[in-house]
C-alpha cells in the first residue's frame, strides 16, 4: 500500500512579513499569486488574530475585509489564529488578496507564503 506523498512546505525567500494586531481590518493586500499555502504566526500572548483571504480576478479588484466573529453572527468571520499559535492554510493559485483583524491591539501576525504542505 502507498502512502500519498506530502510535499514539505518551502517558503517563498524572503517573504514573512507582518500584520500589527489591531482592532480595526486592515486594508486588503496581495497576496503573491504562486503562494498556494501560507504560515500564519500569531506573537501576541492575549489577542486572537483572525486571517481571510479570497481570490480575485484582478489585482485591482477589491479584497476581502476580515470580521470577528460575534454572537449576533457566530457563523461569520474571519479564520481564527490563537495567541502564540502558528497554522498553516492554503490559499490557492492565482490572484489573491488578504485581511486581518484581531480581538485586541498586542502583538503581530506574521504571514509566510509558500508552497506544500
Amino acid at each position: 500500500m502507498s502512502m500519498p506523498s506530502e510535499r514539505p512546505f518551502n517558503p517563498s525567500p524572503l517573504a514573512t512579513f507582518y500584520v500589527a494586531n489591531a482592532t480595526s481590518a486592515s486594508a486588503a493586500a496581495v497576496l503573491s499569486d504562486d503562494a498556494e499555502q501560507v504560515v500564519l504566526y500569531n506573537s501576541s500572548s492575549t489577542a486572537i488574530a483572525y486571517f481571510t483571504c479570497r481570490n480575485i480576478n484582478l489585482t485591482t479588484d477589491t479584497g476581502p475585509t476580515a470580521v470577528v466573529p460575534t454572537t449576533a453572527n457566530p457563523g461569520i468571520g474571519a479564520f481564527p489564529v490563537p495567541p502564540g499559535a502558528q497554522i498553516r492554510i492554503t490559499v490557492g493559485y492565482g490572484h489573491k488578496k488578504f485581511s486581518v483583524i484581531a480581538s485586541a491591539a498586542d502583538g503581530n501576525l506574521y504571514i509566510t507564503p509558500g508552497k506544500g504542505n
